[in-house]
């Protein structure tokens, strides 16, 4: 997939991650046309209140149909 089909999408979504607490957000594609989304929250309560928000919704909604599989991994820091 191109990933300029994307960005109407995805686009107004990125907006809102920096309005809800997201401190980091990277976009990754694989040579195979795998995208990996990868987002550093301020701390769980924004990302909870994100993921509860209409936008976020929206979002998931415009992409499910270009989306085969979706894997979520909450991570910490090895420090």
């Amino acid at each position: 997939m191109n990933p300029q089909n994307l960005k109407p999408l995805v686009c107004p979504y990125f907006y809102n991650l920096l309005k809800a607490g997201c401190i980091k957000y990277d976009w990754h594609q694989s040579e195979d046309q795998t995208f990996v989304l990868y987002e550093v929250w301020k701390d769980e309560e924004a990302l909870e209140h994100h993921i509860q928000s209409a936008h976020y919704q929206e979002y998931r909604n415009n992409i499910a149909d270009l989306v085969s599989t979706r894997e979520v991994y909450k991570l910490k820091i090895m420090e």
